[in-house]
């Protein structure tokens, strides 16, 4: 039993001293950060049945229900036209259902809902509008990561450059 204690911490030492000697934790630190701005959206997404909150105000709630409404008129127009054929008049009809479906869901496209009471996890959904969208924690943390990937790799070659000068 001591020798297992032993030996799992002599790897966790010489795991340490590699990331340590290698630097390899600059490298890791944007892929932490993204990874758990990921793991932040899956975990609303799966909290909510594939279907991710966004807070919305009420011009927005407008302007989307105006977009249904006339993308709905558009289907019907297709289904009524004479011109259409068989085939077209049945794909929008199909797209009209579907339109009413997500207007009467609260749904704003095919993963995006209306966020309300009855959604989970509503602090890690989109609730940052900074009026071109809306963002969540996790898109930031994504953003982050993204970001910091350059930096990062910029400066662990610089310190591998460093290192290797010294010796």
């Amino acid at each position: 039993m001591r020798a297992s204690k032993m030996n799992a911490l002599d790897r966790k030492n010489t795991m340490m001293n590699f990331l340590r000697k290698t630097a390899l934790w600059m490298l890791l630190l944007p892929l932490a950060t993204y990874s758990v701005g990921v793991a932040s959206n899956q975990l609303v997404l799966i909290a909510n049945h594939d279907k991710f909150p966004v807070i919305e105000n009420s011009a927005n709630t407008q302007r989307i229900e105006l977009t249904q409404y006339l993308e709905y008129q558009e289907y019907l127009a297709t289904v009524n036209s004479p011109d259409s054929t068989a085939d077209d008049r049945q794909a929008a009809a199909q797209e009209a259902a579907t339109i009413k479906i997500m207007h009467e869901s609260g749904m704003i496209d095919r993963v995006h809902c209306l966020m309300t009471k009855q959604t989970h996890l509503n602090a890690l959904a989109d609730i940052f509008d900074l009026h071109n969208a809306t963002y969540s924690i996790g898109d930031g943390l994504l953003y982050l990561g993204e970001w910091l990937w350059s930096p990062c790799l910029l400066l662990w070659g610089f310190v591998m450059v460093g290192k290797a000068h010294k010796q």
